[in-house]
């Protein structure tokens, strides 16, 4: 599911794992890994006998030019990649595709890529991999945006991490790190960043914008995400998390957001003033008798403050009239918990594979009346999760910790 990024999450340095073993240009084997670390760069960084490190994250440029050089000097084997070729899981790490190629079994030697273009500010994920066969081992990593007339190996400002993912890289996990089209991630102007098999479309609409990072829907402003790859109607389990922020006092309907219509399938919640209190709206569809909407009263909402709210369902079948379960979480504890059996989808399928972010739904009719900011969202199909792993996702402290984090 596409993730919604604040660029203050990226941190200094690689992050780089070890492997117990000499890989032997053999990326397969690159499983199971052990000791990490985190690194802002590599000048002689000593490599052990029969180990292998994999490095991955960001590299952001400080100039844009078409004559940016990596180099690698090693002892034993080294490859690097920039970019699309950057974003596949470990193991599928390709040697054609590298843009330094140091392999093989070796003294110390160097090894320069060709030139290629980058462009200033944004950031384009990384991959390292070196390796020790036998005796001492170590690898240096420069880069040069001249062809090679001035080489660099300080980290500083250029090299980050995801902090929030296992490898530096993907927030969603190793099974869904291939990256779509050749886009660099931006988490900067732009805000969003792809972390899924596919790169996500995500249409603003109406006064909704994206300002560092934070989309914020605006009043009657909302974001279609799209959601092809990360949802089928066959699904019986899925969870939905989200980070959001009030930007002014309650309306009578603000929408955090939508799949339902009137008439149609689907799950939506919304907060609303109602009455002098506060009430987080969730439901199926509208008059809709055998799974009825219900309500949680949550106290104390500040504008301004962020608030966590986790949704979880699972079907007794994949198709057809069947038994639901919802499980709605509020900044880390559960507030509803309902069960019934009708033909219904989480996620309906006549919204042609979008999600609506600060909307019910993809008409005017349902827009929010006010305006939210949010600043973390995740969509997991086939996965729920317990009471302890939701309190987790809250507790730790820090928006965006993924669902892939702790199941």
């Amino acid at each position: 599911m596409p993730i919604v990024l604040k660029k203050e999450r990226l941190q200094q340095g690689l992050k780089g794992r070890n492997f117990d073993i000499y890989f032997s240009d053999q990326f397969n084997q690159l499983t199971g890994s052990g000791a990490s670390e985190n690194r802002n760069q590599f000048n002689s960084f000593s490599i052990a006998e029969t180990d292998t490190w994999i490095f991955r994250g960001f590299f952001k440029p400080d100039v844009t030019s078409n004559s940016w050089r990596f180099r690698t000097t090693s002892d034993d084997s080294s490859w690097l990649w920039v970019g699309e070729e950057a974003k596949v899981q470990d193991s599928q790490l390709l040697t054609g595709s590298a843009k330094v190629n140091n392999g093989g079994v070796h003294t110390p030697q160097t090894s320069i890529s060709s030139n290629f273009s980058l462009n200033a500010g944004q950031y384009y994920p990384i991959s390292i991999v070196a390796g020790n066969n036998t005796g001492p081992g170590s690898l240096t990593v420069e880069w040069s945006s001249d062809g090679g007339t001035n080489w660099s190996s300080d980290g500083a400002g250029k090299l980050f991490r995801n902090p929030y993912s296992f490898d530096g890289y993907n927030l969603m996990g190793q099974q869904s790190q291939q990256g779509g089209g050749g886009e660099p991630f931006n988490p900067g102007p732009s805000g969003i960043g792809d972390f899924g098999e596919e790169d996500p479309d995500i249409q603003l609409i109406g006064a909704a914008q994206i300002v560092d990072g934070i989309l914020i829907t605006g009043a009657n402003g909302y974001a279609r995400l799209s959601i092809p790859d990360y949802w089928t109607s066959t699904s019986t389990s899925a969870t939905f998390s989200i980070w959001f922020s009030l930007n002014n006092a309650l309306g009578s309907q603000d929408a955090i957001f939508g799949t339902r219509t009137s008439t149609g399938n689907g799950i939506g919640a919304t907060l609303q003033a109602n009455g002098g209190a506060n009430r987080l709206r969730f439901g199926g569809p509208h008059s809709d008798s055998a799974l009825p909407e219900i309500y949680y009263f949550p106290s104390n909402l500040v504008v301004g403050d962020w608030y966590h709210l986790v949704i979880t369902w699972t079907a007794s079948a994949a198709s057809g009239t069947r038994d639901h379960a919802l499980k709605v979480y509020w900044n880390g504890s559960k507030v509803i918990d309902v069960t019934g059996t009708k033909n219904n989808e989480f996620l309906p399928t006549n919204l042609a594979a979008t999600l609506p972010i600060g909307a019910f739904a993809t008409t005017a009719a349902y827009y929010s009346n006010r305006s939210i900011d949010v600043d973390f969202l995740e969509l997991v199909s086939d996965i729920t999760l317990s009471d302890q792993q939701v309190s987790t996702l809250y507790n730790n402290g820090t928006r965006g910790y993924a669902i892939s984090d702790v199941t």
